[in-house]
């Protein structure tokens, strides 16, 4: 009945993964930052008591990328930024570091659908993780999707409203800013410590060509 048939993946939504190399000397240094940024910020347990029936993830300050010591993960952040940007194709005289922390999520721990408002591109990196710590979920982002949801045979990236990726210690993932997000309950018996940062392009911005 068809001679030929063609699938156009349109408007598709890019989520990069990466391994960073020598994944145990660059943890060890992770390790250790963020034994110090806790030891200066006071996380023991008689000031974090008042967060636990949040059940939201325990987080840094957002301004770690401007420490001297952060300079080793800034690095490898800024690594991946540019590879991604250069995949984008997007033009930019310049791209910086706008936040960047960590997140301690325990055993029951979830955290809310959100965004990063203000950037284009967020990132997060995986230091300590286990079976059932908690994927990291993403949404559909276009709001008419949801008007009708068949039952489907099987579930393929074509007919599925939301993308998890399980977490692997030493990975980095990395997404558009405005990609909605959540993390789901950690049912591990351990910590899942994460690290996150956000970049933003700089110069002149602008699209004059919206079609293709």
């Amino acid at each position: 009945m068809f001679s030929d048939r063609n699938v156009a993946d349109i408007f598709p939504t890019p989520l990069f993964s990466y391994q960073v190399e020598d994944k145990d000397g660059f943890n060890a240094y992770v390790s250790d930052f963020i034994e110090t940024v806790r030891k200066e910020e006071g996380w023991d347990e008689a000031s974090l008591a008042g967060k636990e029936e949040t059940l939201e993830h325990l987080q840094s300050a957002d301004k770690l990328h401007h420490r001297k010591d952060a300079k080793r993960f800034v690095d490898v952040g800024m690594a991946a930024t540019h590879e991604v940007l250069d995949f984008l194709r997007y033009k930019f005289d310049d791209v910086q570091m706008t936040s960047f922390w960590f997140n301690v999520s325990r055993p029951g721990y979830s955290h809310r659908n959100h965004v990063h408002p203000n950037n284009i591109l967020s990132g997060v990196y995986y230091l300590k993780t286990s079976p059932d710590c908690g994927d990291i979920v993403f949404d559909d982002p276009r709001p008419q999707a949801n008007v009708l949801l068949p039952d489907a045979k099987e579930v393929t990236t074509f007919n599925s409203h939301s993308y998890s990726v399980t977490p692997e210690a030493g990975q980095l993932v990395m997404f558009p800013s405005w990609l909605a997000h959540r993390v789901a309950v950690n049912r591990s018996k351990s910590e899942r410590i994460s690290l996150s940062f956000n970049v933003m392009i700089r110069g002149e911005y602008g699209f004059n060509r919206a079609y293709s």
